[in-house]
């Protein structure tokens, strides 16, 4: 693989657990995740998108190669480099055109796949954009496809698919054919037993399986907020965060930082759940899908269609 590309990638799915196997992974000293986490380089490489959509996540993808390939200079002597970005697995025809088109022997790339019930995944995803003033309509409205086709041709991110996102047996698929060294793991694996994933995980890159990371932090959880004013002080620029951030700088790390950060929102979060009736329109909108991805992975996900 050329000198200064990733050897290993998380494509996803979103709200699956990935922002938390990332920073657990990160502290193991034979692997480098990247900063930023999502670079979202091999999805939009030289076509820089400009979406429309209220979230601006446009703003943080990197598509330029130099600027890419940057973000592993401080890899050191690490033998795993990698970085995890969602629309990876969303969007995985062009973001695999990318990785042929950039990396020479990309076939030994490794590819981590963490997979959530979809039916989880898509309310998670909305009601992170509700807690973030994203989101405006009902989660029965934001669902429909015809809300859904709409966004996507006036320029809305790929987030905002709530269902096209949960149709893994696609997406999966493509990776398997394209590469030869992928695992699929389930968000139900992450919280069952995190250790034994992440030993399983170390194995597959090739570093100390026997290595204990800190995990007990969950990041990037969905609810509502309790405190509306404290939200917006942890989520948009304004004077108190940036006078906090200054203090913070001065007296914990980059690791640090983040865990306040996050239980901070934690602690101010109240949770939802989805109504029966939206899960029951879910599971038969998925149901074929699941059957599918069960096939593929040889993992038994009757528990997702309950």
């Amino acid at each position: 693989m050329n000198n200064g590309w990733p050897n290993f990638i998380i494509p996803g799915a979103g709200k699956s657990g990935t922002s938390s196997l990332a920073a657990y992974l990160s502290q193991h000293p034979d692997i480098f995740i990247s900063k930023p986490k999502e670079p979202t380089f091999f999805t939009y490489a030289d076509a820089h998108p400009e979406f429309n959509s209220p979230d601006k996540f446009h703003i943080q993808i990197i598509s330029d190669q130099q600027k890419y390939k940057a973000i592993f200079s401080k890899s050191g002597e690490c033998k795993a480099i990698g970085e995890a970005s969602t629309y990876y697995l969303a969007l995985p025809d062009q973001t695999i055109r990318n990785i042929k088109r950039f990396i020479t022997g990309y076939e030994l790339l490794k590819v981590i796949i963490i997979l959530r019930n979809p039916i989880e995944r898509a309310f998670s995803n909305y009601m992170m954009f509700v807690m973030n003033g994203w989101e405006k309509l009902s989660f029965r409205e934001a669902i429909s496809q015809e809300v859904i086709s709409n966004r996507l041709a006036n320029g809305w991110s790929p987030s905002y698919d709530y269902l096209g996102e949960g149709m893994y047996s696609y997406q999966v698929r493509a990776y398997l054919d394209a590469f030869k060294d992928v695992r699929v793991y389930l968000y139900d694996d992450l919280q069952k037993d995190t250790m034994a994933l992440l030993s399983d995980i170390f194995s597959f890159l090739q570093v100390d399986a026997s290595f204990a990371p800190d995990i007990g932090l969950k990041l990037n959880a969905s609810g509502l907020p309790k405190n509306k004013l404290l939200q917006r002080i942890l989520n948009t620029d304004n004077p108190v965060r940036t006078l906090v951030k200054s203090a913070l700088k001065l007296m914990a790390t980059d690791q640090q930082r983040a865990a306040i950060k996050e239980r901070l929102r934690s602690a101010n979060m109240k949770r939802e759940v989805i109504s029966p009736e939206d899960r029951d329109y879910l599971l038969e909108y998925y149901r074929q899908d699941i059957d599918n991805l069960a096939s593929i992975i040889r993992r038994d996900l009757s528990d997702w269609a309950k």
